[in-house]
């Protein structure tokens, strides 16, 4: 028997596939839409998906997927517990030098244009625990003035009432790891301990994480 937050997020979903509120789904790729346990009580949102997640319409299957999937390991999350999602959900690209199309941060106008999509994902779901993953995801959630290198690993409340964390988001240390050695190996560490405080809150919140 279907439960009714499967129906729900079913409706939700096929709703999400047409959606045409912004000029993102010219881009001729595939909505990506949250995936995991529907009664999750810890819910991860990504900025939005990237290449390898536009063309598995899943989110967090590429490179920064194998980040975060180390992450959760390394603080004892199993992901298939959580409810994972992004605040767009269509590949937000700009052209580079060689005309190639290349990952971008999401525009304001695009994050409030799938805000509705987002809203809908929290209300099925009603997670307790939000983790921002990235600032325009933050600035989506938390607060639009968000500044991620001042604020992540802080508690806030999120939209309904949830306790809202927010870290660094993989491609930031994807691209610091080429830049800058000892500023990389300092992120890692403080993204184990932002994951490591979820676990504890989750634990304070008599919510299995393992």
């Amino acid at each position: 028997m279907t439960d009714e937050r499967t129906i729900a997020m079913e409706r939700l979903r096929e709703q999400g596939l047409g959606c045409t509120r912004c000029d993102l789904h010219l881009s001729g790729t595939h909505v990506v839409w949250g995936e995991g346990d529907l009664h999750a009580q810890v819910m991860l949102i990504g900025q939005g998906p990237g290449e390898q997640e536009a063309k598995a319409g899943r989110p967090f299957v590429g490179p920064s997927g194998e980040v975060l999937n180390e992450w959760l390991a390394t603080t004892g999350i199993d992901r298939s517990k959580l409810w994972i999602s992004n605040t767009i959900k269509h590949w937000a690209t700009s052209l580079n030098e060689r005309g190639r199309r290349v990952n971008r941060t999401p525009k304001t106008s695009e994050v409030q244009a799938c805000r509705i999509w987002i809203e809908g994902e929290l209300t099925i779901v009603a997670p307790k625990i939000l983790v921002c993953i990235g600032a325009p995801s933050a600035q989506a959630i938390i607060d639009k003035k968000f500044k991620i290198t001042e604020s992540r690993g802080q508690w806030f409340k999120g939209p309904n009432d949830e306790d809202v964390i927010a870290t660094f988001h993989p491609s930031y240390l994807i691209r610091l790891r080429a830049a800058d050695v000892a500023a990389y190996d300092a992120a890692w560490a403080q993204v184990l301990d932002d994951f490591r405080a979820v676990a504890e809150r989750a634990g304070e919140l008599n919510i299995d994480l393992n």
